[in-house]
């Protein structure tokens, strides 16, 4: 883009140059700044002040909780093909 610029003068050709002055000093930032630690806080402040954001909704399952609703979804699966089987009259 420089030698672009230097041959032709025209500024235009520097034009992709400010995005990419965005995008290195947000990698720099990231890289040698303070962003990282600003993730961190953040999401420290969230885990301590803001449990609800990160909670399950129905709380964590439960090894007998995952078991019972395994066995009702086998039992519904078997009362639904019975009444299929009724409906269609085949037994």
């Amino acid at each position: 883009m420089i030698t672009g610029f230097r041959r032709t003068r025209k500024p235009g050709t520097l034009v992709p140059l400010l995005p990419l002055s965005f995008i290195l000093a947000y990698q720099a930032d990231l890289a040698y700044g303070s962003k990282l630690n600003r993730i961190k806080m953040e999401a420290e402040n969230i885990l301590m002040f803001e449990r609800d954001l990160v909670s399950v909704p129905m709380g964590v399952p439960t090894p007998s909780t995952i078991d019972e609703a395994r066995e009702r979804q086998e039992e519904n699966k078997r009362l639904n093909k019975a009444l299929h089987q009724h409906r269609s009259g085949y037994y």
